[in-house]
């Protein structure tokens, strides 16, 4: 801030020790992040590893499986091994890192996402939840940079789900789904977020079909899904450039410049 005891010298010593205590706090809190971004900048990767990272970095750490289908069909074995080797998840329904699914990490990459908005940091629920109600229309974006995925609702309500517990309740589902159709069940309920119908926007979005007749609500399987989704099980197991993301400009900060 603007002090009559600072000269030029003095505030650029100053700028400078501030500069390397964020750094070393950013690289200390989200250390899986700033792992991916040296591999992806190191210039030794196959293309779809290294397009694939890249994303991720940009997204703060979550990416929506549709939105890089693309990259991972063209994944090798080696590929899938660096990216396993590196903490990163190739989830059914989302690609992320899970050492990263925690309220303190995720609450820095949403104090990021917010300079980067330069906007106020919204209130934030408790992040140690497995999935909650969103009344005040948390952005997608930034549902991704808490590690979150967002169903339904637009700028308004919504279900956020976060990420590892989408993937238990998308197993669950699915393993539910292979019997026929089934009755939601209170585990299921409890990692979307809510009752039934919070499970019911989660599952219509991971590609269920609702159905509420005399006995009560039932789920059954819609049919394949696409190449963003799961599709079957055995289909599952078979740009560098300028950048404007929350994480791009920090991340200089250890490199030195």
């Amino acid at each position: 801030l603007p002090s009559e005891f600072l000269d030029g010298r003095a505030r650029e010593r100053l700028r400078l020790r501030l500069t390397d205590w964020l750094g070393r706090r950013l690289e200390a809190e989200l250390a899986p992040l700033y792992a991916i971004t040296g591999a992806e900048r190191g210039g030794a990767l196959a293309g779809p590893v290294r397009g694939l990272l890249f994303q991720l970095i940009e997204a703060l750490g979550l990416l929506p499986r549709r939105r890089v289908a693309s990259q991972i069909r063209g994944l090798t074995k080696a590929g899938r091994k660096v990216l396993t080797g590196l903490g990163v998840r190739l989830g059914a329904e989302s690609v992320f890192l899970p050492a990263l699914i925690k309220p303190g990490p995720a609450r820095l990459r949403a104090l990021l996402w917010a300079v980067h908005e330069k906007t106020v940091p919204p209130a934030l629920p408790d992040l140690s939840a497995p999935g909650f109600i969103s009344e005040n229309g948390l952005a997608e974006d930034l549902c991704h940079a808490l590690g979150y995925r967002r169903f339904g609702g637009g700028n308004e309500t919504a279900v956020v789900v976060r990420a590892d517990a989408l993937e238990r309740l998308s197993n669950a589902a699915h393993k539910l789904a292979a019997q026929g159709p089934f009755t939601p069940t209170p585990r299921l309920a409890r990692l979307a977020g809510g009752g039934e119908a919070e499970l019911e926007t989660v599952l219509g979005a991971l590609g269920f079909r609702a159905k509420r007749d005399s006995s009560g609500l039932s789920f059954a399987r819609r049919g394949a899904r696409g190449t963003g989704g799961r599709g079957s099980r055995k289909a599952t197991a078979k740009r560098t450039g300028a950048s404007d993301s929350p994480f791009a400009k920090l991340r200089d900060l250890t490199s030195g410049k």
